[in-house]
């Protein structure tokens, strides 16, 4: 069958929504926001996240950040900390219990998109696409 490019990038919209819901409904399921889940897998992928950052992570201004990461210290999922260089600045990273949530819902991930429908040769054909069309990690 000969897709089109724009079928191609129809069916790639489709891959990230599923994925999407599939995380939220994983994570919401814990007790986690939307915004929380993306803030805490910025910071396993980047490390420690300045609240800038953590921002620019979350596509929004810098004034809605605070709320949502007070929210996840009281939850004991992550820790403020004062910037080394500029004590103004306040670093964010995850707790050992933020790891632990973050660890479990990756976990669970696979089994939800079905990922065990693939075999062998499709999962690394499926790597292989994933590695051509994004050879750098939005993440990074």
């Amino acid at each position: 069958m000969n897709q089109s490019d724009q079928q191609v990038c129809d069916d790639l919209i489709t891959l990230v929504n599923c994925i999407k819901t599939a995380a939220v409904q994983l994570a919401e399921a814990e007790g986690i926001t939307r915004m929380q889940l993306f803030v805490m897998h910025s910071i396993r992928h980047k490390g420690n996240l300045a609240m800038g950052q953590v921002a620019d992570a979350l596509h929004c201004d810098a004034s809605n950040v605070t709320g949502i990461v007070d929210r996840m210290v009281a939850q004991g999922l992550v820790v403020r900390t004062e910037c080394e260089r500029d004590r103004r600045a306040k670093t964010i990273e995850l707790t050992e219990k933020g790891r632990k949530v973050i660890e479990q819902l990756n976990c669970k991930l696979p089994d939800r998109l079905g990922c065990d429908k693939l075999d062998a040769d499709e999962r690394a054909m499926l790597h292989q696409i994933i590695q051509k069309l994004c050879p750098v990690s939005p993440l990074e």
